[in-house]
């Protein structure tokens, strides 16, 4: 997972046509966090995420795929077992939308990435 997202972060900084110095220059880091971070031995905070997301044009989602992936599968395990409870009260109807929501939105996501 995390060599997934240092090989796309660096092919995204690549892509921008900007060095390492000139980057962490824009992010406000130094040029060895950002080094690390493109090494793996380092993660980003979320400041960091989101100055390199704005600096290469490019969604959460896009920079950490193989992470939204694992995270996404690990969802999906965890609303398995919270639909086959049931809930009482109160928050029943709000409880239930969201674990709808939630179906819905990993199921989308999912028949999209099949589709051809």
């Amino acid at each position: 997972m995390i060599h997934d997202f240092v090989l796309d972060l660096r092919e995204a900084r690549r892509k921008s046509g900007l060095t390492q110095s000139e980057c962490a220059q824009l992010a406000g880091i130094s040029g060895s966090i950002l080094s690390k971070i493109e090494n793996g031995t380092r993660m980003p905070s979320l400041v960091e995420i989101c100055a390199l997301s704005i600096i290469y044009g490019k969604s959460f989602e896009s920079l950490f795929g193989a992470i939204f992936d694992e995270i996404r599968a690990e969802l999906a395990v965890n609303l398995e077992q919270l639909e086959k409870a049931v809930k009482h009260g109160p928050d029943a109807v709000s409880y239930k939308a969201t674990l709808s929501r939630l179906r819905d939105y990993l199921y989308d996501l999912s028949a999209a990435e099949d589709a051809p």
